[in-house]
């Protein structure tokens, strides 16, 4: 998903080998993916923002 930029799920799903539903679960509890949009016309992207905040180091 870093490389394709957004992805819907039954691409995901297609990719990892898991259902569509199954897939959505996942994601749903992923703090580094965003989700855009709703219901049939609801992506997912990669969140760098989080990302940075999970791999900073407290000085």
């Amino acid at each position: 998903m870093k490389e394709v930029g957004e992805a819907r799920t039954a691409d995901i799903a297609d990719n990892i080998g898991l259902s569509s539903e199954r897939t959505r679960v996942i994601l749903a509890n992923m703090d580094s993916v965003k989700a855009i949009g709703s219901n049939r016309n609801r992506t997912y992207c990669y969140d760098f923002v989080s990302t940075k905040k999970e791999t900073s180091r407290p000085l």
